[in-house]
């Protein structure tokens, strides 16, 4: 076959063209050396120094000179293909033409990899004999001789190598050879090395024209009675040639090797053809030689890129659920590739379509899946060399999945000491060349732009460095891992990164929807050969839109999940049934998947009677009557808020609220858990800077999916860290992908959250739906004491429960009115003091045989305890409550004082701004203390009117049950009833005036008690003014001693003063000293 006018213009050699002027007389041995030399395609470097090289011995035999004497050492660098290896033989035996060396047989071939393995004391005999043997003459060529440098008894070899070139000058040639790049620093190795080769061969890659003229020899030397079907092939071989051109740039570009290359390929692609033709047209033999006589254009080029949409990995990777994104990405691709063909078709410049991808997604969405597929075909279209560019394959040598993709970890490249990171690098590299490379996980190698990670960023450097990215690079890499580590890989490491792997246009895999996973779930039933109920299909379906608001939902993986439990529930159902019911094929049913399914049928009202107030369950009820209305129709988290406030006093039900909403929400399949996480501030706060957004960001990461209320949250708004932490809440809960995911609950006093809020609007902003909780009246305290005791196996058993109550009342009243009061805490601890006082009275009397017992055994096996005694315990909390209170502020008043003595430590200007600025206020702070008297007499006013309507309640109840008594007595005996009801009437009356009495004396204690709190709370807060003004005097002090030299402000922590930096720190006592 021989091929039309080369397209690419004449090839010429100006070193051939004098060659050949030469006298045919003057042409001897060596002569014909540099006949073959002048024969290979290029190489015009190499051919003029082989004539300079005939002519410098020339010259020195005329000049009488000795040429042996001289050094003939060399260095050959180039790419491979460029015959490195055969021009050094043929160096060799121009020496030996020119008598420089005895004999050109004594050429010895190794590599640099094979000397630095076996090292010194194990080289090969031929490698050994000639550096050791002074009498024995010979060429050693040395391939890749920079790997000598990868190891310390590669180096050992090579000063024996340098030594042998100095001792054996004249007898001994040392050519070494490898990429120009690698040998710049293996000359750096010795300084005296370049000074041992003078010689430089420069193998410089193949020109276009000398690659058609390649192609034009090797087809005319192989295929001499082969043609192409269009025009003799020019068409398609000039292509040919534009593809290699364009490839030229890689390192390892194999410039004559990827001649042959690609002539055995059109090769393997005919014989395919020919296979599948095998049943079509004329089968005569003379027709089937003719067949195999024609190199059709696909045979040349390869399938077209719009062949791959019939493919057997376009078909399965349409058949992937979901994923539309990546479908069209791909799709996108394999039309950009065939306009490049068609452009091609008409010699235009084809337009760069990067092969490397960055895929992201959450796990089990199907990245490495994908990133198979996509391997395939890129295989199917030929456009890797390790593929052959079939379509329909069916021979058994076609490459598969695992040959073609290559599938990595970080650890695979990052090394354990300086330099083993680069050496594994370029090991992989260079082994997927030709393949795909699948990094998973690559996010793993981001060292977070620190120095710490050095054996990180070299992976990366040293990837960059070898990837160009562009579309004529022999290798796909494709990074794999979650969007935003990706983005962080992206933005900290080598920013040549993202270049060249698109990282500005991923391929985005999304989770899956509810409906798709459903999709999976089906398939993966069949695959296993299990039925499932519609109904049980729809629980699937709800239980994984549930798990998709967890940060660590898998999808496709969490579908196994579900799957497994609902495999491990069935058998053990099928278990509980008879043998002829278990081989009746049963279906997968709801409570498979879900044993607790019938949690969603129940009512908050039902479960949260008698722990909350009626109007927060009535607010919970309209939450959930809301949620279960518009299920199925529209989206709950729409509807529903997902960020609240509750705020009121302590132990007033706000824990009880959350959990009760964080139930509900999770009924309602807004939540993927019922789980609360409670956090405080402290949690949130760092104690550095750069602390606190990760502690914040870890917890509400940790939230998602779940209920997250941060207590007593009016603590966030102090301090710089503190509005660190709410500024990161707020950025957390504005973006769209956490909107549907958490629900996030502010918990404090009305009047913390107030605080709050008017000093950050922006908060207030986000949390606009507020439930507020009250104080709870004497008459909740009694019910919810009740229902404590009879947690602890106790009833309340009095002979007169009217008179007993109305003291209880009294008495919880005077307790709620004491410093500290907690709720429901405070119940809870009374119910326990009551229990456990029961039990000392009944000792007591027990030893002193008093006929008198504290408690006794009911019907219900509870123990009985009286009015007296829960009143009992109620007056010593109270007197408690008062003595600690009394002692507390003693002492606080003691230090005040005791500081305040101190004032020439604070300096006189500081103290005298502090008397000023206590006479300024003086005047506000007496209004501002009389409106807040008079607010709490209103309040409690108020709550006492709310304590007589109760009372009166529940006199009308209690005479209803004592009414009952009283039928009960009446059957036994006729006329103790008659007696028992008029001592019960009397008895009624003489309790309804005695308790308008203590109503009304309690009423003007209370007024009593006010006014010595507003004394107490008056005092209380004169010392924290004092407090104050003596913390912003010794914050100055710190300032004007410049104890932070960064002048960073400082923030009281305790006991000490730590500056923001979190750098420095003072004691209060010794920065008094100071």
């Amino acid at each position: 076959m021989k091929l039309r006018q080369n397209p690419f213009g004449p090839v010429e050699s100006t070193a051939a063209r004098v060659w050949s002027t030469c006298p045919e007389e003057s042409k001897d041995l060596a002569g014909w050396v540099i006949d073959e030399v002048m024969a290979y395609q290029g190489l015009e470097d190499v051919k003029n120094a082989f004539l300079r090289l005939r002519h410098k011995v020339e010259v020195a035999e005329l000049q009488g000179k000795d040429p042996k004497q001289d050094n003939y050492n060399a260095v050959f660098q180039g790419n491979p293909g460029t015959g490195k290896t055969s021009i050094a033989r043929l160096y060799g035996e121009l020496l030996a033409a020119l008598d420089i060396i005895p004999n050109s047989d004594d050429f010895v071939e190794t590599s640099g990899v094979a000397l630095a393995a076996r090292g010194p004391s194990n080289l090969d005999h031929n490698v050994k004999l000639l550096l050791e043997h002074e009498d024995e003459p010979g060429v050693l060529f040395v391939d890749e001789s920079y790997q000598l440098l990868s190891s310390y008894s590669g180096k050992q070899v090579l000063d024996l190598i340098l030594k042998a070139m100095s001792d054996k000058l004249g007898r001994l040639v040392v050519i070494f050879a490898g990429y120009k790049e690698e040998m710049e620093p293996f000359f750096q190795h010795n300084p005296g090395l370049k000074s041992r080769i003078p010689y430089t061969f420069n193998f410089s890659n193949l020109t276009a024209a000398e690659l058609w003229e390649l192609f034009d020899k090797s087809l005319e030397d192989k295929y001499a009675n082969m043609h192409f079907e269009h025009r003799n092939g020019a068409l398609e071989l000039q292509i040919a040639v534009n593809r290699l051109v364009r490839r030229s740039s890689e390192r390892s570009f194999g410039n004559a090797r990827e001649v042959q290359h690609f002539i055995a390929s059109m090769h393997d692609r005919q014989a395919e053809r020919l296979w599948n033709e095998r049943h079509i047209g004329d089968q005569s033999i003379p027709a089937k030689r003719q067949r195999s006589c024609i190199f059709t254009r696909d045979d040349a080029l390869g399938m077209p890129p719009s062949a791959a949409f019939t493919s057997k990995a376009w078909a399965k990777l349409q058949s992937l659920v979901g994923l539309e994104e990546v479908k069209h990405s791909v799709e996108s691709l394999i039309g950009s590739l065939q306009h490049n063909y068609e452009r091609e078709l008409q010699l235009k410049q084809p337009l760069q379509v990067p092969l490397n991808r960055v895929l992201v997604g959450q796990p089990g969405t199907g990245k490495t899946t994908v990133a198979k597929l996509y391997g395939q075909i890129l295989s199917d279209l030929g456009l890797l060399s390790r593929s052959d560019g079939k379509i329909l394959t069916i021979l058994s040598r076609t490459p598969t999945d695992d040959q073609i993709v290559v599938v990595k970890s970080p650890a695979d490249f990052i090394g354990s000491h300086v330099g083993e990171s680069e050496e594994k690098t370029m090991a992989i590299l260079a082994a997927t060349v030709g393949k795909v490379l699948v990094i998973d996980e690559a996010y793993m190698l981001d060292d977070g732009g620190s120095n710490s990670g050095s054996f990180k960023a070299s992976v990366i450097d040293t990837i960059v460095a070898n990837v160009q990215g562009d579309s004529n690079e022999d290798r796909c890499i494709l990074l794999l891992g979650y969007e935003d580590n990706m983005s962080n890989l992206m933005r900290n490491m080598n920013p040549g990164l993202s270049r060249r792997f698109q990282a500005s246009q991923p391929w985005r895999f999304c989770n899956f929807s509810p409906s798709e996973m459903g999709q999976i779930l089906n398939r993966k039933l069949r695959l296993e050969q299990l039925n499932i109920t519609s109904r049980a299909l729809e629980v699937a379906q709800d239980m994984l839109a549930r798990a998709s608001t967890r940060p660590d939902f898998s999808n496709a993986s969490q579908v196994d999940q579900c799957l497994g439990v609902a495999k491990n529930n069935y058998v053990y159902r099928l278990s509980k049934l008879s043998s002829r019911e278990r081989l009746s094929h049963l279906p997968l049913i709801p409570e498979d998947f879900d044993p607790d399914l019938e949690r969603r049928n129940e009512k908050c009202n039902q479960y949260l009677r008698g722990k909350l107030g009626d109007d927060i369950i009535q607010r919970l009820t309209k939450y959930e009557l809301v949620g279960k209305e518009a299920a199925g129709q529209t989206n709950l988290s729409m509807l529903l808020p997902n960020r609240l406030v509750f705020k009121g006093p302590s132990g007033t039900g706000k824990t009880t609220a959350v959990q009760a909403l964080s139930r509900i929400y999770y009924n309602l399949g807004l939540l993927s858990s019922s789980e609360v996480v409670q956090v405080t501030p402290m949690d949130l706060i760092g104690q550095y800077v750069g602390q606190t957004v990760p502690k914040t960001r870890k917890h509400l990461e940790k939230s998602l999916g779940k209920v997250l209320v941060i207590d007593r949250a009016s603590s966030l708004g102090r301090g710089q860290y503190g509005n660190e932490a709410l500024e990161e809440i707020l950025q957390f809960i504005s973006g769209l992908s956490y909107l549907k995911t958490i629900v996030i609950v502010l918990s404090d006093s009305t009047k913390d959250i107030d605080v709050l809020f008017k000093e950050h609007p922006s908060l207030q902003v986000q949390f606009e739906e507020e439930i507020v909780f009250s104080d709870l009246l004497p008459d909740d305290c009694i019910v919810m004491l009740s229902r404590e005791l009879a947690t602890l196996s106790f009833q309340i058993q009095d002979e007169s429960p009217l008179k007993g109550q109305a003291k209880l009342r009294d008495s919880i009243l005077r307790l709620q009115q004491a410093t500290g009061f907690q709720n429901a805490k405070d119940v809870k601890t009374l119910a326990r003091k009551v229990a456990a006082k029961a039990f000392e009275l009944n000792v007591i009397a027990g030893v002193a045989n008093s006929p008198r017992m504290t408690f006794r055994e009911s019907v219900k096996d509870s123990l009985g305890v009286t009015y007296q005694v829960i009143t009992k315990c109620v007056h010593e909390m109270t007197e408690q409550r008062r003595a600690l209170f009394l002692t507390n502020l003693q002492i606080r008043t003691n230090d005040q004082i005791a500081r305040a003595k101190h004032t020439s430590l604070l300096g006189d200007s500081s103290y005298g701004l502090i008397k000023r600025a206590d006479a300024e206020q003086d005047t506000n702070q007496a209004t501002e203390d009389q409106s807040d008297q008079q607010t709490r007499v209103k309040t409690r006013a108020k709550q006492n009117q709310r304590v007589s309507t109760f009372e009166n309640r529940n006199m009308t109840r209690e005479g209803s049950h004592g009414a009952a008594q009283q039928e009960e007595t009446r059957q036994c005996n006729k006329k103790q009833q008659t007696d028992g009801d008029s001592d019960n009437i009397q008895s009624a009356k003489a309790t309804e005036s005695d308790s308008q009495k203590r109503e009304k004396k309690s009423f003007e204690d209370s007024k009593i008690s006010e006014a010595e709190e507003v004394k107490v709370e008056l005092s209380i807060k004169e010392m924290g003014d004092l407090r104050e003004k003596e913390e912003e005097a010794l914050k100055r002090k710190c300032h004007t001693l410049k104890l932070c030299p960064a002048g960073f402000a400082w923030r009281k922590v305790g006991t000490e003063f730590h500056c923001e930096g979190g750098s420095h720190s003072v004691s209060v006592d010794e920065l008094r000293r100071m």
